[in-house]
This record gives C-alpha cells, sequence and structure tokens, in this order.
C-alpha cells in the first residue's frame, strides 16, 4: 500500500526515484529493528527494555501525527 501512494503521490518526473526512496526506508528500518532486536542481552532488566521500545514508538507516532496535515493536504491535491 505505501508504495503504491508514493507512486500516485510523487511528480511523474521523480516516480522512480521516490519508489527507490521507499525501499531505502523500509531496509533502514529492518536494519535498526535488528540493531535494537541486538541490544535486548545487554538490558539487565528486561523491562528497561520494553520501555525503551515504548518510547521509540510513541516518538515515532508524534512524528507521523505532525505530519498528517501535511499529508491529508497533500493527498488530497493529487486524488
Amino acid at each position: 500500500m505505501g508504495l503504491s501512494l508514493v507512486s500516485k503521490l510523487s511528480p511523474p518526473r521523480i516516480t522512480a526515484l521516490m519508489m527507490g526512496g521507499w525501499f531505502l526506508s523500509t531496509s533502514i528500518g529492518n536494519k535498526l529493528s535488528g540493531v535494537l532486536a541486538s541490544l535486548w542481552d545487554k538490558y539487565e532488566m528486561k523491562t528497561d527494555f520494553f520501555l525503551f521500545n515504548c518510547f521509540l514508538l510513541l516518538v515515532a507516532t508524534a512524528i507521523a501525527f505532525s505530519m498528517l496535515k501535511w499529508l491529508n493536504r497533500v493527498f488530497k491535491e493529487n486524488t
């Protein structure tokens, strides 16, 4: 769904570049997920690991919600 949205909303001139950016961001997210999972053994108290995950999720949610108004405007302009 995300790749379809990227190809739909991007300017026709740079659609291929934007699709590459989508795959790059996906690969970076997967790498960061693996790095985070490798930290599991370093935490003495496992609850701290889950609190850290919760904090990262809240930061990502705040970023997404801060972009929501702009994304809705772009989506309405291009559909």
